[in-house]
């Protein structure tokens, strides 16, 4: 990153809103597009998700990988087929049933960091990714978002989460999913799901599904800013140092919990 610090925190809360004054306009822009109001904050719609390439490529790739599901095992490399047997075992059970076996059937996977993995800064992988070379955290929680695809979910109540952790100080991607009247996190960092009105360090910045992203909002949040740097929104994962957690916390007010 080339940026001083401060200035790329600010140039990712700017793009964030960039994107929103672009992408929502007064027919798109609705509160009860699947609402979820995550952990308290408030939120806005906006269809379709071309702004979010690393989101559509990876949804484009596991197209193309889906049919490597049933076919026979290459070499003994069989991870992809036991997720697969997994996920197909699950159906006919309990949301709830559903849910925590998921959860702790991907967070099984081994944690890697893109920059190790791949060379590079943020790399969103599918599941066959996962499975083969481990992933971090948007890894698990899109793993955990097809797996409920595949048991038939309504999809318009499960996403993937970009936030802020401010005990850990990082940024950090989770899923929630809503059923039966409460929204539940899966957090590869916790060892089962959670309901959000519990998890207290999240602070969501935006979340994401096959048809629609949502922007999280709370009083304060800045609002003006430039349409070009809108690309600067998905460097918001898992990938950080303390410093320039430090400049966005305090660009964006969030209360300081907990050490390093």
């Amino acid at each position: 990153m080339t940026f001083p610090v401060l200035k790329l925190a600010r140039s990712i809360l700017t793009a964030i809103a960039a994107v929103a004054a672009v992408s929502i306009s007064p027919s798109a822009a609705f509160e009860m597009l699947g609402s979820m109001r995550l952990f308290g904050y408030g939120e806005r719609a906006s269809l379709g998700v071309a702004d979010f390439p690393k989101w559509t490529r990876m949804l484009e790739r596991y197209a193309r990988e889906r049919a490597l599901e049933t076919m026979p095992c290459r070499q003994g490399a069989c991870a992809l087929q036991r997720w697969h047997a997994h996920v197909e075992s699950l159906k006919g059970r309990s949301a709830n049933e559903q849910l925590r076996a998921i959860d702790a059937y991907v967070n099984r996977a081994r944690f890697v960091h893109d920059s190790i993995n791949y060379g590079i800064a943020d790399h969103w992988a599918t599941p066959r990714e996962l499975f083969a070379r481990g992933g971090d955290c948007e890894d698990y929680a899109i793993t955990k978002y097809l797996s409920l695809k595949r048991l038939g979910w309504d999809m318009e109540n499960v996403r993937v989460v970009v936030s802020m952790d401010t005990r850990r100080r990082e940024l950090h991607a989770i899923l929630a999913a809503k059923s039966g009247g409460t929204i539940w996190i899966l957090d590869n960092l916790l060892s089962e799901p959670a309901d959000h009105r519990k998890v207290a360090q999240y602070r969501p910045i935006f979340s994401i599904n096959e048809h629609a992203w949502w922007l999280h909002t709370r009083p304060g949040a800045p609002t003006l800013v430039s349409e070009d740097e809108r690309d600067l929104l998905q460097r918001a994962s898992c990938k950080t140092t303390s410093d320039f957690v430090f400049a966005l916390e305090r660009y964006m007010m969030f209360e300081e919990v907990g050490p390093y």
